[in-house]
């Protein structure tokens, strides 16, 4: 199989394979999925909430926790962020030579009591759970990512593509949600840079969806509706923790995603 510095846990996702290149490919990749294209390094196929890890952690240096469900709520033996972690974490405390854990969780954790026991999880549940169980582990890091954008999904990316269509954008609610955004190359390289220990809240700024949906109809021209009858409330970083500054800029973002040929 070779020798790998770094572990990747929910390499499939969006971020797994932009954090792979960055790692310059030194890194093995774990997904529930049996395969992506889009990862090039070597993939391996596990569910961390109900299967022993394939490999052993005491030949990586990092392990970076990316697994996660965000599927509405679900028992929480069936989140990675919940039972995957438990599961990891029972695993490196098998050996000498533990690795350092980077777990990536988002901003909408900082809203959720971690304490409050239930059997059933939403996606910031989970995070807040996750969060809880991994600071148990002495060798840890913890970065909170805002939305994130210049992936291909999401939010932003959904309106600039719809926008290049000429199609219309739906706003749940009023659009006065505000959401944490950071691109996808701050995202990963808040993740690569996070020091060991620290607590680290990835973001450029709070935005409204509705102030963000305008902003793409001042620079393409296409219509912007309210659907009052979905609801959607704020999700914010707590500010307590320590701040990443990102290089690039939503605005600037917006510009040239919708006036690129």
């Amino acid at each position: 199989m070779g020798r790998f510095s770094n572990l990747i846990l929910g390499a499939t996702g969006n971020l797994g394979p932009e954090l792979s290149v960055r790692l310059e490919d030194n890194s093995l990749g774990i997904s529930r999925s049996s395969g992506s294209e889009l990862f090039e390094s070597q993939l391996l196929h596990c569910d961390i909430t109900s299967s022993d890890l394939p490999v052993r952690l005491e030949e990586f240096d990092t392990v970076y926790h990316l697994a996660t469900l965000n599927n509405g709520e679900a028992p929480r033996e069936e989140w990675p962020e919940v039972e995957g972690t438990e599961n990891l974490l029972e695993e490196a405390r098998k050996i000498d030579s533990s690795p350092r854990i980077v777990y990536v969780s988002s901003g909408s954790a900082a809203q959720v009591n971690p304490d409050q026991d239930k059997d059933w999880l939403s996606y910031p549940g989970a995070n807040a759970v996750g969060e809880s169980i991994i600071q148990g582990y002495e060798n840890h890091s913890i970065v909170r990512l805002g939305n994130v954008y210049g992936s291909g999904s999401g939010v932003i990316d959904s309106f600039t593509e719809r926008s290049k269509e000429g199609e219309r954008l739906e706003v749940y609610g009023d659009g006065n949600q505000l959401r944490p955004f950071i691109h996808i190359e701050d995202a990963i390289s808040a993740i690569t840079e996070v020091g060991n220990g620290s607590r680290l809240e990835a973001y450029e700024s709070h935005r409204s969806i509705g102030s963000i949906a305008e902003r793409i109809s001042d620079l393409s021209g296409v219509e912007v509706s309210y659907d009052n009858s979905k609801s959607s409330v704020s999700r914010k970083m707590s500010g307590e923790w320590e701040a990443y500054r990102p290089d690039e800029f939503l605005d600037s973002y917006l510009e040239r995603s919708i006036f690129e040929d």
